[in-house]
């Protein structure tokens, strides 16, 4: 009797379900350790399903990977919605004025932070961007750099027709590789960030605040004024710090209060 192929099997109620636990199990996975390190067994494990079961569905670690980008990033129409602003803006007005291409900048970079970092944030993005692009799996790399390529380019496109028209000279290739660097930015520092602020979280006012900074950098070099919208953030201090200036102020005030004791001693017994 014929075997059935494994992907007809995957489309069965019961075989979806074990595909989609072998895909949450693999996104975090891959996260924590990284493509390189972690293993097929690994994945089993923290799915709970047999290692002949993910070999059965995804043949191998490779594909494996190359199955949850495609589901957690590639397949997730939010991600493909994120300039749908300035895609919008487009379509109502040939020749907005600059501030409101700024503005449908600014939301569009607001929609790409909340997707990656708000309340309501994309399950395992994150870690699965960073390891694709960190742990230098070219398939990975051209796989979603191809995805995304389309909607860059129409960007870019819009960007240099929308911008004022005595803006200076500019290349969008540069361009977009600062913006990416500085959407990124919060990605790769996260854990240290949060640590440092002692956060479990970015707060939403951060990520606010963030976002039209962002903004704000893209606009300068296409000639375009800030957005509105800002969000002032207070100053917070690095738990390092705080804890030296808190140490530090203690110090002070148990030598104040020895300095005080050993007066009062003096007085006491006619010393000077």
């Amino acid at each position: 009797m014929k075997k059935a192929p494994a992907d007809t099997k995957a489309r069965s109620r019961p075989g979806q379900r074990t595909r989609t636990t072998i895909l949450k199990a693999a996104s975090t996975t891959f996260a924590r350790k990284g493509y390189s390190e972690a293993t097929a067994r690994d994945i089993a494990k923290a799915a709970g399903v047999p290692l002949g079961s993910l070999l059965y569905y995804f043949g191998n670690k490779e594909r494996l990977f190359l199955e949850a980008i495609r589901h957690y990033i590639l397949e997730v129409p939010q991600l493909k919605q994120v300039f749908d602003p300035l895609f919008t803006l487009a379509t109502l007005c040939s020749s907005p004025a600059p501030q409101q291409v700024s503005n449908a900048l600014h939301a569009s970079v607001k929609n790409l932070m909340l997707l990656t970092h708000g309340p309501n944030k994309l399950p395992a993005i994150n870690g699965l961007l960073l390891r694709v692009f960190a742990d230098g799996f070219a398939e990975a790399q051209i796989l979603v750099l191809k995805n995304f390529a389309p909607m860059q380019y129409r960007v870019a496109e819009l960007l240099t027709k929308l911008c004022p028209d005595d803006r200076p000279e500019h290349d969008m290739e540069a361009w977009f590789s600062l913006f990416w660097a500085q959407v990124f930015y919060p990605i790769t520092t996260r854990g240290l960030r949060l640590l440092d602020r002692g956060w479990q979280a970015y707060p939403l006012k951060w990520i606010l605040h963030a976002s039209h900074r962002i903004a704000w950098y893209q606009c300068l070099p296409l000639g375009l004024p800030e957005p509105d919208g800002r969000v002032e953030m207070p100053v917070i201090e690095s738990i390092k710090i705080k804890a030296a200036r808190e140490a530090e102020m203690e110090a002070t005030q148990e030598a104040t209060q020895q300095d005080a004791a050993l007066e009062t001693g003096r007085r006491k017994t006619g010393v000077t």
